[in-house]
């Protein structure tokens, strides 16, 4: 049996962090190695994960600065030492066939990445779990018709912890996590990256991941602000050029389709931030090269003449984007 290594960020997650590392040493698949990475935490989650390295001889821990999420799961790349990678986010949980499962499917398929399903939860309470027939294949497919498969249906998901990965896929392909800065929203840029790359994927349809809803706490839940729109404004970025660098018509259309719920995400984030910076921001939007690339790939009418008004004038798209808000108000 290969090793799987299991990549777990840990920041101010006490809470939580007990049921997540318990989830994990309870897998019925055994050969596992585990790094938690600490990222600077100011709570007592440090000195849990340092308590399970003593008691387990497969789990290691790594104590770094704060750096965020992207930095906490490079580190974890940089120290796996596993065929294979999964990340798994401090405050969930797994099943215990999770990796079992996957790594049946990894073997069996020869795949680059295997995708599960996974469950919302809160306070134990199941919230929902999507149904995704529509991703079952027979054989492997490829991640450019993975996406295909996604976008028809209208599955934006991008969750790097509902997967298994081959190392070896991603060294080859120089796939890691957003180096530049901070970033929100990460899994954004690496799912889609690693989608364009991959020649064999496969999805089934196990719910082996338990994801907790924490609307109160959750960074990305807090009112939007300037770390937000900074954050999908370069997260855009990195797909105009990755749009700019293929030389495929169908990636493009994936991309220039990605590029579409990722601008109109960062100009929501631009509606409700504080007026004294929204001319600041309407400008910066205004002046990127995605107008063009919207116009050649966006298939729904509605999208089309979203994408249309946004062509025309800026404020004239808000003030449609208000009056919808009203209304639903």
């Amino acid at each position: 049996m290969d090793k799987v290594s299991i990549i777990v960020p840990v920041y101010n997650i006490e809470q939580y962090l007990e049921q997540c590392i318990d989830s994990i040493i309870n897998q019925t698949y055994k050969n596992i190695e585990v790094l938690l990475i600490d990222d600077g935490s100011t709570d007592n989650s440090g000195k849990i994960c340092e308590r399970y390295e003593k008691e387990y001889g497969h789990i290691k821990v790594i104590h770094q600065i704060n750096g965020g999420l992207c930095a906490a799961r490079n580190i974890g790349l940089d120290n796996a030492t596993g065929k294979y990678i999964c990340f798994i986010d401090s405050d969930d949980y797994i099943e215990k066939e999770y990796v079992e499962k996957l790594y049946h499917e990894v073997k069996l398929y020869d795949l680059d990445i295997a995708y599960c399903n996974f469950r919302l939860f809160e306070d134990n309470k199941e919230l929902g779990k999507k149904e995704k027939q529509y991703l079952l294949t027979r054989e492997e497919i490829t991640g450019l018709q993975y996406q295909i498969l996604r976008f028809k249906n209208n599955d934006w998901d991008c969750q790097v912890w509902v997967g298994m990965y081959k190392k070896e896929f991603l060294l080859k392909n120089n796939l890691s996590f957003y180096k530049e800065d901070r970033l929100l929203y990460e899994d954004i840029l690496f799912t889609n990256k690693s989608l364009l790359k991959a020649e064999r994927v496969k999805f089934i349809s196990y719910y082996g991941y338990n994801y907790r809803n924490r609307w109160q706490d959750s960074l990305c839940r807090q009112k939007l602000n300037e770390w937000t729109i900074k954050s999908y404004y370069n997260i855009m970025n990195e797909f105009i050029d990755l749009y700019n660098n293929s030389a495929s018509k169908e990636e493009k259309s994936i991309i220039g389709q990605t590029l579409y719920k990722v601008l109109t995400s960062l100009l929501e984030s631009i509606y409700y931030c504080d007026e004294i910076n929204k001319s600041q921001y309407y400008k910066m939007v205004s002046n990127t090269k995605i107008k063009k690339i919207l116009r050649e790939n966006i298939n729904s009418k509605k999208d089309l003449m979203k994408c249309i008004i946004f062509n025309i004038n800026l404020k004239l798209y808000y003030e449609i984007f208000n009056l919808k808000q009203r209304i639903v108000s």
